[in-house]
């Protein structure tokens, strides 16, 4: 099945592309981050032009933030279509109507929602910018050795970055890197920036300017960091929010109501590295899994559909035992293996097991 992707603007003067918000759904709709096997792909279409009447269904991307007013318009385009997945990225004002949109065959996934909101079926995180993965891999290797406890690079913009940069000057900056900026984008270059993230064990990720969200905490979720977040936004807006976002009682990064104090929380999880950041990142490994797999289930429940397995390779987890002895001091063997698995099943999921890690 061909799936189209709609990227869509109804206002002549807001391009319907170039957003930096857009990275993470582009990677999964180029399955960069996951590749189920199922029988189908995307198909861009960045025209803009209306969608034709009786089209198949597709995937519609809006820059929501500047479309509150123009649900009538979205409504009478996407009717065109036997059925939608609408996708409002970057609402950051929680002004889009989503109770307003009309299809009767429909999904809605909503960006940086401020509640719960009638009509939404899923909700869509910040993400990174583009390149952040491309541009962090290559530094992975480089520094698997973090030289830096902790890192924070930004503006001091509003009340929480305030509150959390009067900390961190306390901070003893020989173990960490406080870069003050003056403006979005005009601190240290971008590949600088992800080269420090990546070479970090703590970071710092403050509410962004309106919601708690922002691209912060996914960069340092690549970059196999340890995130403290902050659960309060400039507003008040509580951490409830991720609870909302990630659909989780519980998440394995810290969550903050209060920066006073952060120093302690610092050094304990630079005591404890790795092992907090590597059980952050392997949740951060299943939330994209299972965001890829929830949208091929409601692609296929909306377009009646059956899934096409590509014979048992989608039936297939491939289990790769190992443990920590000292005759296994390199990855090489576990590498070659991989690489055996891989040449006869290229779709199927890989799990590596550890057995026998004890405290030295």
């Amino acid at each position: 099945m061909n799936v189209k992707v709609y990227f869509k603007s109804y206002i002549s003067e807001v391009p319907n592309d170039g957003y930096w918000d857009y990275a993470f759904i582009k990677d999964v709709f180029e399955k960069k981050i996951w590749n189920p096997v199922g029988g189908y792909s995307f198909e861009y279409d960045f025209s803009n032009l209306p969608i034709k009447k009786d089209s198949k269904g597709g995937v519609v991307v809006i820059p929501a933030r500047y479309h509150f007013d123009k649900v009538e318009k979205i409504n009478d385009d996407i009717k065109n279509l036997e059925w939608v997945i609408v996708m409002l990225i970057g609402d950051e004002d929680g002004k889009f109507p989503t109770e307003k949109l009309n299809h009767p065959r429909m999904k809605v996934y909503l960006m940086l929602p401020h509640e719960k909101k009638e009509k939404v079926d899923r909700y869509l995180i910040n993400g990174y910018p583009s390149n952040t993965r491309e541009v962090m891999r290559k530094f992975r290797n480089e520094f698997l050795e973090k030289k830096n406890g902790w890192f924070f690079s930004g503006q001091n913009t509003h009340s929480r970055r305030r509150e959390l940069i009067d900390e961190l000057r306390m901070v003893d900056t020989n173990n960490g890197l406080l870069i003050e900026t003056e403006g979005f984008t005009k601190g240290i270059e971008q590949v600088e920036y992800w080269k420090e993230m990546v070479s970090s064990k703590v970071a710092l990720c403050p509410s962004g300017a309106v919601v708690p969200d922002s691209f912060r905490l996914y960069e340092a979720l690549e970059g196999g960091c340890y995130p403290i977040v902050d659960s309060l936004s400039p507003f008040g807006i509580d951490g409830e929010f991720w609870k909302l976002v990630f659909g989780e009682e519980e998440l394995p990064f810290m969550l903050v109501n209060s920066w006073s104090g952060i120093k302690d929380s610092i050094n304990f999880h630079n005591d404890v590295y790795p092992h907090s950041a590597n059980r952050v990142y392997g949740w951060w490994q299943k939330y994209k899994k299972d965001f890829v797999y929830g949208l091929k289930d409601d692609i296929y429940s909306l377009s009646g559909e059956e899934s096409v397995d590509d014979g048992l390779k989608d039936k297939i987890t491939v289990i790769i035992p190992t443990s920590f002895i000292k005759s296994h001091p390199s990855t090489g063997i576990i590498e070659e293996v991989i690489k055996g698995v891989r040449e006869r099943l290229p779709d199927s999921e890989i799990i590596i097991t550890f057995d026998g890690m004890r405290k030295e």
